[in-house]
């Protein structure tokens, strides 16, 4: 998965990839997973975030699926900040964190 996204983003093309790997665990938000830290690494391609807001708890990890938060379900997503590579994968993830923990 790696190798592909790797040449994937070599090649112009995107990818998307939410760095939890789950829904939300823990608010504001889980610990992220090393996965698109590397890629955005190993490519040397800048790596964009994007917040998504979600105050109804709409499909979130915590709401059960039989019982549907009420209607009109409101959500917002904006683009963040941009982020570029660095040499040190671990050090990057946790600049990301903190800022998707200081911005959610």
């Amino acid at each position: 998965m790696i190798r592909l996204a790797v040449k994937a983003l070599e090649a112009g093309q995107h990818v998307l990839m939410f760095p939890e790997g789950t829904r939300t665990e823990m608010p504001p938000i889980s610990a992220l997973k090393m996965s698109p830290f590397l890629i955005a690494w190993k490519a040397q391609s800048d790596l964009r975030t994007v917040l998504i807001h979600n105050p109804s708890g709409f499909l979130g990890k915590h709401q059960p699926l039989f019982y549907p938060p009420p209607f009109p379900i409101s959500m917002t997503i904006q683009p963040g900040k941009v982020f570029s590579p660095v040499k040190n994968v671990r050090d990057l993830a946790k600049e990301v964190e903190n800022y998707f923990a200081s911005e959610l």
